[in-house]
């Protein structure tokens, strides 16, 4: 995991001929990928599963053990690209995509390094329906685990969103558009033109959520292990 797989090591869990060249091993199809982890699974056992990292595993991985990728160079993860972190494991595994017409199915997460600066990463997609020069990977042999992945909230709390916009609506926007023309003398505007100003002050509360508002709940994993709490800091 701390290291790039190399010519010489792919060529020897391939079963070929090398000449102990240490360069690191790019340009491999899918198929190849895919070829070479079957077969080191086959030497490892059924206990662990073998296969390139997800991009939660990579990160971890980085801040303990400090490696770098190669300038202008891109690492081949595990993970179906996503938008956000919504379904996501919290347990580090990779976030698969299984709906089979999915397009994202045919790319996969990549870290990037800059070309010029060393240390410059950032996450991106690669596709995997072609070999791609320069990109690399790094294998990992993970302890299976029997129980089921605890994985982030899908969907956001609407409800709470549509309560708590409400309220703003009405605090923020709408009672004081009311008392604007109140206290400027224009008492009557407030009925004759209540629609103007009910509209004024929901597109003002609009507006307002471009500025602020309270952080959502943070979501913590219980002692047990068996359950997702929300938690307002």
């Amino acid at each position: 995991m701390d290291s790039l797989l190399t010519r010489k090591q792919f060529a020897r869990i391939k079963g070929r001929e090398h000449d102990g060249d240490k360069t690191n091993v790019d340009n491999l199809s899918w198929d190849e990928i895919e070829d070479m982890i079957a077969i080191v699974q086959e030497e490892v056992g059924t206990e662990h599963e073998v296969r390139l990292p997800s991009h939660a595993e990579w990160v971890r991985s980085k801040s303990h053990l400090g490696f770098e990728l190669p300038l202008a160079c891109e690492e081949i993860l595990w993970d179906h690209p996503h938008n956000n972190n919504r379904g996501a494991p919290i347990d580090g595994r990779p976030r698969i995509d299984d709906r089979i017409e999915s397009m994202m199915r045919r790319y996969r997460v990549c870290m990037k390094s800059h070309p010029k600066k060393s240390g410059l990463v950032f996450k991106s997609q690669t596709p995997i329906f072609s070999a791609q020069k320069d990109a690399h990977l790094r294998l990992l042999i993970r302890r299976k685990s029997e129980n089921e992945s605890i994985k982030i909230p899908e969907e956001a709390d609407f409800s709470a969103i549509l309560k708590q916009e409400a309220l703003f609506a009405l605090l923020i926007g709408i009672i004081p558009s009311f008392l604007i023309p109140v206290f400027r003398g224009y008492s009557n505007y407030a009925f004759e033109g209540w629609a103007n100003l009910l509209f004024g002050g929901i597109c003002f509360s609009l507006v307002s959520a471009t500025i602020w508002r309270p952080r959502r709940p943070t979501w913590y994993l219980n002692e047990e292990g068996n359950e997702l709490t929300p938690i307002k800091e």
